[in-house]
């Protein structure tokens, strides 16, 4: 199972300013389907949604670009959200696969 950790931030909506799961419920469904074990974590940057991987950003958009509570299906942005996951898990892995594959190339890149 891959560990996918998403970080949004509040938006404005109504005159309040707060943090709402309801613009990443599609894409929380979505990618639970797919097999990813995901932590939600709220922060405090305005507009923000970040998904990180192997502590690294993989994708970052304005929160306010999500669709309010619906399918993955139907919102664009996290279409693309998701590619980017799935993107970055397939790089992740053939990256494990070829130092797998290559021990000694590692090994002397990590001496140079």
């Amino acid at each position: 199972m891959t560990f996918v950790k998403i970080l949004y931030g509040p938006y404005e909506a109504y005159g309040v300013i707060k943090h709402r799961f309801q613009k990443l419920r599609g894409l929380y469904e979505c990618l639970t389907a797919l097999g990813y074990e995901i932590e939600l974590v709220e922060v405090n940057l305005l507009n923000r949604l970040t998904i990180e991987m192997c502590d690294r950003i993989i994708y970052v958009c304005n929160i306010k670009h999500n669709m309010f509570n619906v399918d993955c299906d139907d919102d664009t942005v996290c279409e693309k959200a998701v590619f980017a996951v799935q993107e970055a898990k397939a790089r992740t892995s053939s990256d494990k696969k070829y130092s797998e594959i290559h021990p000694d190339q590692q090994r002397a890149a990590s001496h140079e």
